[in-house]
């Protein structure tokens, strides 16, 4: 702002007394849990509803996207979960995550179409006509996919 003119260089350095850096939330991951359960509390008390959790799913989709908007778009995107989701738990179908998210754990091509097939079942509700749309397969090669991957829905893995 100083080189554009547009603040008063003695000025900045009159205020720049301490320098604090704070790195952006994509390199402090460790902090998305607390500051989700620290956001979950704040929104569901300012809107009277009961304390909601957060979905193991939609967390680890939290700490893998990159944040471009920092702590304010994960504030934004809890309050927007807190007020669109079914008041008990925040899923991943409720984030407002809408780039997909490529992760370095991948370790192969496999890894990769297991994670993205998994992510648009879920965010479909496990429909699987829907799904296979959206991955533009047919149902038998979609269905397939889930047998080779053993894919199974939250509803199947907790029975």
């Amino acid at each position: 702002m100083v080189e554009k003119g547009t603040f008063r260089e003695d000025l900045y350095y009159r205020l720049n007394v301490v320098n604090i850096r704070i790195p952006p939330l994509r390199e402090r991951i460790q902090d998305i849990p607390m500051l989700v359960d620290h956001f979950i509390k704040l929104y569901c008390t300012s809107m009277s509803r009961n304390i909601m959790t957060i979905d193991q799913a939609a967390l680890k989709r939290l700490e893998q996207y990159d944040f471009p908007g920092n702590v304010r778009e994960l504030e934004n995107m809890i309050e927007r979960a807190i007020v669109v989701g079914n008041e008990k738990e925040i899923r991943l179908k409720d984030l407002p995550i809408e780039k997909e998210v490529i992760s370095s754990s991948f370790q192969s091509l496999e890894d990769l179409e297991k994670q993205y097939i998994l992510q648009v079942l879920n965010k479909y509700d496990w429909n699987i006509s829907r799904s296979a749309k959206v991955i533009k397969v047919d149902r038998v090669t979609l269905y397939n996919k889930i047998k080779k991957y053993n894919l199974k829905s939250q509803k199947q893995e907790n029975n």
